[in-house]
C-alpha cells in the first residue's frame, strides 16, 4: 500500500514536472522573442540618432545662434548628400576601368563626403550630449554654433582653392581680397582648411565642457 502510494506520487510529480516544460520553453521563446525585438529595434534607433539630435539642441538651447545653425547643418549636408547622388554616377564614367587605381578612385567621392558629414553635425551632437548631461550653457551652445559656421565656411574655402583656373571667376565685393589670397594657395591647402574648421569645433567643445 505505501508503495503504491509512493509509485503513485512519484508519478504524478514526473508527469507535473513534463506539464510544466512547455510553460518553460514557452517563457524561452518569449525571451528569445524579446531579445530579437530589441535587437530590430536597434537599427531604426540608430539611424534617428541624428535626427534627435538636432530636433533637441533646436528646442533645448537657449542660443540663436546654435538654433539657425541646426537649420543650417541640416541644409548643407542636404546640399551634400545631393550632390553625391548626381556627381557619383559621372564619376564613376570617369573611372571606369578594372585597375586598382579605377576602384579605389570610385570609393573616394563618399568618403570625402562622409568625412565632411561628420564634423558638420559635431556641434549639434555635442549640445545634444551636454544638455543630457546638464553642463551645458548658453554661452558654450553659442561658441560651437560659431564654430560650426567657421566650418562650414572652411568647406567653402577649401572649394575656392580647389577651383580649377577655368572656373575661377573675378572676385569682388568685401570678400575680394580674401578670395584671391585663396586663390595663390596651393590646390593642397584645400584639404587643410576643413581639417583645421574640425578641429576648432573639438577644441571648442574641450573647452566648454
Amino acid at each position: 500500500m505505501t508503495d503504491g502510494g509512493v509509485t503513485d506520487g512519484t508519478n504524478e510529480g514526473a508527469a507535473a514536472a513534463d506539464g510544466g516544460r512547455p510553460d518553460a520553453e514557452a517563457t524561452d521563446g518569449g525571451t528569445v522573442d524579446a531579445d530579437a525585438g530589441a535587437d530590430d529595434s536597434r537599427a531604426p534607433a540608430s539611424y534617428s540618432a541624428l535626427r534627435r539630435a538636432l530636433g533637441q539642441s533646436r528646442r533645448e538651447s537657449a542660443s540663436r545662434v546654435l538654433r539657425s545653425y541646426v537649420w543650417v547643418s541640416a541644409l548643407v549636408g542636404l546640399l551634400l548628400v545631393l550632390t553625391v547622388v548626381l556627381a557619383l554616377p559621372v564619376w564613376i564614367a570617369e573611372t571606369v576601368g578594372h585597375t586598382a587605381l579605377n576602384k579605389i578612385a570610385r570609393g573616394v567621392l563618399p568618403v570625402i563626403v562622409l568625412a565632411l558629414l561628420v564634423p558638420l553635425f559635431a556641434p549639434v551632437a555635442y549640445v545634444a550630449r551636454n544638455h543630457r548631461r546638464e553642463t551645458a550653457t548658453r554661452r558654450s551652445d553659442a561658441a560651437l554654433g560659431l564654430a560650426g559656421y567657421l566650418y562650414v565656411f572652411s568647406i567653402y574655402l577649401a572649394l575656392v582653392v580647389s577651383a580649377p583656373a577655368e572656373f575661377r571667376s573675378e572676385p569682388s565685393g568685401v570678400l575680394a581680397p580674401a578670395i584671391e589670397a585663396a586663390y595663390a594657395l596651393p590646390a593642397l591647402y584645400s584639404l587643410a582648411v576643413p581639417v583645421l574648421g574640425a578641429l576648432t569645433i573639438v577644441v571648442v567643445q574641450r573647452i566648454a565642457r
